[in-house]
């Protein structure tokens, strides 16, 4: 996190893309959350 940006690098094959979707779209309220607590 940087202020209010997150960036997240994912490799470019389409599975690595699924999976990380798979684990980031979970956290994506956690991390809204967390970054406009405060």
């Amino acid at each position: 996190m940087s202020g209010s940006t997150v960036v997240v690098n994912l490799a470019s094959s389409r599975a690595a893309i699924r999976d990380g979707m798979a684990t980031l779209c979970p956290l994506a309220r956690w991390v809204i959350n967390d970054m406009t607590r405060g």
